[in-house]
This record gives structure tokens, C-alpha cells and sequence, in this order.
């Protein structure tokens, strides 16, 4: 297994609280650390949530859990099992009342939105969070290593399985697949997890609606039914005798989102055009977008806030959050492919932003814009005060714009940076550091 950074913090956070949440995409490798947690516990218990046979073991949940006092148990896709959060609060408490003050739960989740949701509604107080992105370039280069295997990482991505193949073809045609499994399979089953089944009497559960029930009925309340119209394009299609008969998400529709965002990566969110190009309303469009976030597929980056007196862009970014993705909805699979296209600049913006973003995780990230002309590509707030300003370039001699200064001063930047495919760091003048994306993600403390 490649080491990875967050295997330290996992460890910390186990010891100090009673149930930890390991979030990430599908394939980015949280099965295999949860695997290396386990092999360091020795006695822990692992169950993937996504086979019948884990399922069943958890017929009577509590007993089940009860049972397994003083182990670690490693819960993987929890999110398809929602109502065994309100279990878990129970059993972490009487385990802390029997002396397990840390290290009950590890639950495992591709859907961040849900997971989270659940875990912070039913666990509040006892459980910390932590994501596993895929591989960053910190993880799998050292610092000097040639510029071509940080080009590599860019072209193919940082999804194991897709770094690790053979050979372009074959890096390639693993993300088609892992494209059209999301699409087929995991984009549908979250639509199922956000919402919750009709129970047995058909009556609505909390933050339930009927894809069935008229606006307005009785069954649901005027506030839920209010909701209806918009919700029902999302929701599952459910008999009365409550059983999902699966998620009405055309994926020819996302396929063509998806693609869309790759085309406009880095643009400002547009939920009008969009719409108007896949003939959806605009609501549908940012709920499509909404489970693309939940499964860490794409990020919006919101727009710096500020009284600076300025007229500010507050439209959000949108990023397809894997570059390797991003060129195989565009269908690029070689470097040659990428540099010749459109999309280079924008794609290599994506790549860095993830890589500062997986480095410094607890700062509140946004881009800087005015309709004057002023701009930063990314705006780092940290806990201690700092702020430091990103412009990202795919150029062996970059520059800056005169609007980056101005937005510079505008944020109080005290650190600002060029990162671009450099060899090594250099200082330009006005305090500007230039330097490439490994160093960039590698300056906490400096």
C-alpha cells in the first residue's frame, strides 16, 4: 500500500474519539486504510454494508454492536443503512459508560452530504471527520523528481487504479469505467439515500416526500408538499408497499452535465445555460450538481467575501475535482492530447487547487474577482490570521497581471504565490514566491 498522509490523523482520531468518519470518493482507497486500521487493532471488525450478508448481521443492530465491546468496528457505504446512526449514539454511550472513551467506529462513506448529515444529526459531540482524496502528488513524488511524473499524475489523476495502470490505454479505460459505474450505479443509490423510505403504513418519515402524492395531500403537509414539484425529477419511484423501485436520474442527462463542467472548468456556475443546453430547469440542474459535490466528484469554490468596497463576482467556480477525470469525459488520454486542448490551462488550475487544498485542509479556500479586473485564482484564509493569494499558470515563465496585485491588496494578502511547472522555487518582486505544486503543498509551518 502506498503510504498515505491521512493514516496519521486517522490513528489520532481514533484515539481520541468514540467513532470517526472516513469520507472520500469511491476508489480513492478508504477500504484499503480502513483495511491497515484494522491490521493495527488486530481484533477489529470490518463489514461492507453493501453486501446482504453484512446487512443481515445487523437485523438487531444494537445487540450486534453491544456484542462487539472493546473492538473496533469498520462500518463501509454506512450511508446505505441511515437509520443505524441512532443506534450507534446509544451503543457509543453505553461503551463510554463501560470505559471505551475513543475508538468504537470507523464508518466508511463515498456520499459526503449524507453521511455527514446523518452522523452530525445522530452523533454530534461524538464523532470527528476526515477525507482521503485521492493519491496527491506530496504522497507519490518526492520533491525532485522529473516534471514529467508530475505531468503524468495531472494527465491520469490521482484515482489509485488509474495512477498505477500499466499505460496510458489502460489508465484511460479505467476511468471510463469508474465513469459509467457512477452514472449506472453510485449517482442513483445516493438519489435512494436522500430519500428515506415509506414505511409500512405509507406514512412520510421526516424529510421524506411521496413520489406518488399530489402537492398539498394530506399525507405530506403543505410545506412538503410545496417541495414536491421540485423534488419529484430526483426522488425514487415508490409503491405503496414502500419498496424503492429505483431513482428516475436519466444518465444521458448527467453524462452531458458532467461533460459540460469538464468543457467549462474553472468557469463561473452558470445553472441558466446549463439548463438551457440540457433542456432541464435550472432547479434541476443545481440539485444534479448537488450529488456530484456529495460524492466528491465536483467542487464549487465560493467567491471571496468582503467589505472592500468593490463591486465582487459572487457566482461560485465549478471544478470536476479529478484532472484524470476531467480529461477522460473530454476523451484526452495523452499528454500530446491535453497540452493541444482548450481545456489545458483550466485542467492544470483544477489539479493545483486540489493539491493545495488536500494540503492544507482546515483553511477556508475561496477565489477573489471584481468586475474592475482583479483576480486570484484562489484566496487561502488560515486559522492564525494569515491569508495567502494563488495564481496557478501552466507556463515554464509565468507572470502576473496587475489585477493580481490589486487583489492581493484588497484581501490583505500576507503571502503571495505563483505556482506553476517550475523546477525550483524562485522569488519575483513585490514579495512573490514561484514555485510548482509539490512545494506549494508543502510550505505548512513556513
Amino acid at each position: 500500500m502506498n503510504p498515505r498522509f491521512a493514516q496519521r490523523r486517522l490513528a489520532e482520531l481514533l484515539s481520541q474519539f468514540p467513532a470517526v468518519v472516513l469520507i472520500g470518493p469511491r476508489q480513492a482507497g478508504k477500504t484499503t486504510l480502513a483495511l491497515a486500521e484494522m491490521a493495527r487493532h488486530g481484533d477489529a471488525l470490518y463489514l461492507d454494508l453493501e453486501l446482504p450478508s453484512a446487512q443481515r448481521q445487523l437485523d438487531d443492530p444494537e445487540a450486534f454492536l453491544l456484542a462487539r465491546r472493546n473492538r473496533l468496528v469498520i462500518l463501509d457505504e454506512v450511508q446505505r443503512l441511515p437509520e443505524l446512526f441512532a443506534i450507534l449514539r446509544g451503543v457509543i454511550d453505553l461503551r463510554r459508560r463501560d470505559g471505551e472513551a475513543a475508538g468504537q467506529f470507523l464508518l466508511l462513506g463515498s456520499a459526503s452530504g449524507v453521511l455527514l448529515q446523518q452522523a452530525g444529526e445522530s452523533l454530534a459531540g461524538r464523532v470527528a471527520q476526515l477525507e482521503l482524496t485521492p493519491f496527491q502528488a506530496r504522497e507519490i513524488l518526492s520533491p525532485n523528481r522529473p516534471a514529467a511524473d508530475l505531468d503524468s499524475l495531472w494527465v491520469r489523476g490521482g484515482f489509485p487504479l488509474s495512477w498505477l495502470a500499466p499505460d496510458e490505454t489502460a489508465s484511460l479505460r479505467w476511468r471510463d469505467a469508474f465513469i459509467a459505474t457512477y452514472l449506472e450505479r453510485d449517482i442513483p443509490a445516493l438519489a435512494a439515500c436522500r430519500t428515506l423510505v415509506v414505511d409500512s403504513e405509507n406514512r412520510p418519515r421526516r424529510g421524506q416526500f411521496l413520489a406518488d402524492s399530489p402537492p398539498h395531500s394530506p399525507a405530506m403537509g403543505q410545506e412538503a408538499g410545496e417541495k414536491w414539484t421540485a423534488a419529484v425529477d430526483l426522488q425514487p419511484a415508490i409503491p405503496k408497499s414502500g419498496r424503492l423501485l429505483g431513482p428516475r436520474i436519466p444518465a444521458t442527462t448527467l453524462r452531458r452535465l458532467w461533460t459540460m463542467l469538464a468543457h467549462s472548468q474553472g468557469g463561473l456556475l452558470n445553472q441558466s445555460q446549463l439548463a438551457a443546453s440540457l433542456a432541464i430547469s435550472g432547479q434541476t440542474v443545481a440539485r444534479y450538481i448537488d450529488l456530484l459535490c456529495d460524492l466528491m466528484l465536483v467542487r464549487r469554490l465560493p467567491a471571496w467575501h468582503g467589505n472592500v468596497g468593490k463591486r465582487l463576482v459572487r457566482a461560485p467556480k465549478v471544478y470536476v475535482r479529478d484532472s484524470g477525470i476531467v480529461h477522460a469525459l473530454l476523451g484526452l488520454a495523452d499528454l500530446e492530447s491535453v497540452l493541444s486542448h482548450p481545456i489545458a490551462g483550466a485542467s492544470w488550475e483544477g489539479f493545483v487547487i486540489e493539491q493545495l487544498l488536500a494540503a492544507y485542509p482546515e483553511t477556508e479556500a475561496s477565489f477573489y474577482r471584481t468586475a474592475h479586473g482583479a483576480e486570484a485564482d484562489l484566496v487561502l484564509a488560515f486559522r492564525n490570521g494569515e491569508t495567502w493569494v494563488v495564481e496557478i499558470k501552466r507556463a515554464s515563465a509565468p507572470t502576473v497581471s496587475k489585477g493580481f496585485h490589486l487583489a492581493a491588496a484588497d484581501v490583505g494578502a500576507t503571502r503571495k504565490l505563483l505556482v506553476a511547472p517550475v523546477a525550483e522555487a524562485y522569488p519575483m518582486r513585490d514579495g512573490i514566491e514561484v514555485m510548482n505544486p509539490l512545494a506549494a503543498s508543502g510550505m505548512a509551518g513556513q
